[in-house]
C-alpha cells in the first residue's frame, strides 16, 4: 500500500506539508510518491492534465493524500481507479467555479481572458508568476468533482479564508463515509501536521489490514 501525495495550487514538491507527509511514512517504511502537478509547466498550468499524470502512478493500491486543489484532484484520479482505497482530503478546493469567480471577480476575469495571462504568487520561487487564461477554462471543467467510491477523510481549518470549511460541511453531508475534522487553523494546516501525518497512517494501516 503506498501513498501519493498531491500538493495544492502554486506549491510543488517540496511544500512543507508534502515534505512532512513522506518524512513520516519514509520512517514508517511506506512508499510515497510526491508528483509535481505543474503540468506541463506553472505558466501553462492545466489541471486536467494534473489527473491524468496521477491515474498513471496509480499501478497499485494506494491512498491518495491531497492539499487545496490536490485533494480536487484526487476526487478526480480517485473516480478513475479502483486502486484507491482511501482518500484524505486536506482543505479541498471544492466549489471552484463558484469560489474562483467571486474571488476575482468578473471585471478580473474578463481582462484575464482578455490579455492572456495574469501573474500570482508562486510559493516554490516565492515570485509572482503568470498563468494563462486555460488554466481557467481547465479548471472549470472539475469544479464539480464525481462522487467518491471510497471512504474519505477531510481536515479543514475553520480559519479558512480561501476555502470556506463550508464547503467540506455540505460535501460530507453529501457523501456518506466522508468523515470531516474542523480544526483550529487556516488554509496551510501548518499547526496540524502531526494530526495529518496520523491521518494518513492511519488510513494506510486501515486499508492494508483487508
Amino acid at each position: 500500500m503506498k501513498v501519493i501525495y498531491l500538493h495544492g495550487f502554486a506549491s510543488g514538491p517540496r511544500s512543507s506539508k508534502a515534505v512532512a507527509v513522506k518524512e513520516r511514512l519514509d520512517r514508517e517504511g511506506i512508499e510515497c510518491l510526491v508528483p509535481d502537478l505543474n503540468v506541463p509547466d506553472f505558466e501553462h498550468l492545466r489541471p486536467t492534465r494534473a489527473v491524468e499524470l496521477v491515474a498513471s502512478l496509480i499501478d497499485d493500491d494506494c491512498v491518495l493524500v491531497g492539499s487545496s486543489l490536490g485533494a480536487l484532484i484526487a476526487l478526480h484520479a480517485a473516480a478513475r481507479s479502483d486502486r484507491v482505497r482511501e482518500l484524505v482530503l486536506l482543505a479541498p478546493a471544492l466549489m471552484a467555479d463558484e469560489r474562483w469567480v467571486k474571488m476575482l471577480g468578473p471585471r478580473e476575469l474578463e481582462r484575464w481572458k482578455t490579455e492572456g495571462s495574469r501573474p500570482f504568487f508562486n510559493f516554490v520561487t516565492n515570485t509572482e508568476r503568470p498563468i494563462d487564461y486555460g488554466f481557467f477554462e481547465d479548471l472549470m471543467r472539475l469544479a464539480r468533482p464525481p462522487a467518491p467510491r471510497v471512504p474519505v477523510r477531510m481536515i479543514h481549518g475553520k480559519h479558512d479564508a480561501t476555502v470556506p470549511v463550508a464547503f467540506s460541511e455540505e460535501f460530507t453531508r453529501a457523501h456518506p463515509g466522508t468523515e470531516l475534522t474542523v480544526v483550529d487553523d487556516d488554509h496551510s494546516l501548518l499547526k496540524h501536521v502531526e494530526l495529518v501525518n496520523d491521518a494518513v497512517l492511519e488510513a494506510v494501516r486501515r486499508r492494508s489490514q483487508r
